[in-house]
């Protein structure tokens, strides 16, 4: 089954769905007519070595904010020549059906090159990793994401129309970020709460002032470290404007809508949740 994010649905479109046809609801929203985002390569000396022409659509936007979340860009000589590997991390329960039937295709629609999902023996961690010198400085020179470590990252100055901003924002909250639900003194999880975090203060900063432009109520952790969206109109709006291409994510959204509450992963997994929401489905 291939999981597209859900474009633009309010509340009251959602509840003409039918309920229990959950694949509908995953799939609902517009096709979208995605062009190829690279041009020829072409040599730039001012980038210092070869380049290309990145066109900033909603594929590279969305991948830009993966990037952001948990990728990294790799620049390191080996064989007496300089390579550049571009890899994205994620976990291997949580994560794989959106490797699989999301960013997988999305990598491969971009670069126009086949990637693989790889996994470590140790822990529960998959990745996509691979090299494309071009394209790696490319990001690096005309968007501004760095090589090795991102320490202080922010969103490029370059990106700042909303509807730039729009699939940033979902590719960090596909990678980066939760949406969990809370008690509030029930004895159900009903509370939505999403959460983006990150080691960045300057990205944390950022989100908030791009959060709070776009008409959210937005709350800073303790050790600001994280931006928290609290409240079902919170969780509509971000679902409307943003969305999510995550199955895991989207299947949490779809269970709450549907029960009112939404359990935790270690009281209802993935599967089991995905089961419930389609029990005559044989899984994805």
């Amino acid at each position: 089954m291939y999981v597209t994010y859900i474009k633009n649905p309010s509340e009251r479109e959602y509840a003409k769905l039918p309920n229990n046809d959950f694949s509908t609801k995953i799939n609902y929203g517009v096709s979208l007519n995605i062009h190829f985002l690279i041009s020829k390569v072409q040599k730039n000396k001012n980038f210092g070595g070869a380049s290309m022409n990145l066109k900033i659509n909603d594929d590279l936007l969305e991948l830009y904010g993966i990037l952001i979340g948990d990728g990294c860009i790799s620049r390191f000589e080996s064989g007496g020549r300089t390579h550049y590997a571009i890899r994205i991390d994620g976990n291997s329960i949580t994560d794989y059906q959106y490797y699989k039937e999301y960013l997988k295709p999305l990598i491969e629609r971009i670069i126009e090159r086949k990637v693989s999902i790889r996994s470590r023996k140790i822990g529960n961690c998959i990745f996509i990793m691979f090299e494309y010198k071009e394209f790696a400085i490319s990001l690096h020179n005309q968007l501004g994401f760095p090589y090795g470590k991102k320490g202080e990252i922010s969103i490029n100055e370059r990106i700042t129309h909303r509807k730039q901003l729009l699939p940033v924002l979902r590719g960090i909250f596909d990678t980066d970020g939760c949406l969990y639900f809370t008690k509030n003194n029930s004895e159900k999880r009903f509370y939505p709460i999403i959460e983006l975090s990150t080691h960045s203060t300057a990205l944390v900063n950022q989100l908030e002032s791009i959060f709070k432009s776009l008409g959210f109520r937005v709350k800073i952790s303790h050790y600001k470290d994280s931006v928290k969206l609290h409240g079902k109109e919170n969780l509509f709006k971000f679902m409307h404007h943003i969305g999510s291409n995550h199955p895991d994510k989207l299947s949490k959204f779809e269970h709450w809508k549907r029960f009112g509450y939404c359990p935790r992963i270690d009281e209802l997994d993935f599967e089991a949740r995905v089961k419930k929401l389609r029990p005559h489905s044989s899984g994805w």
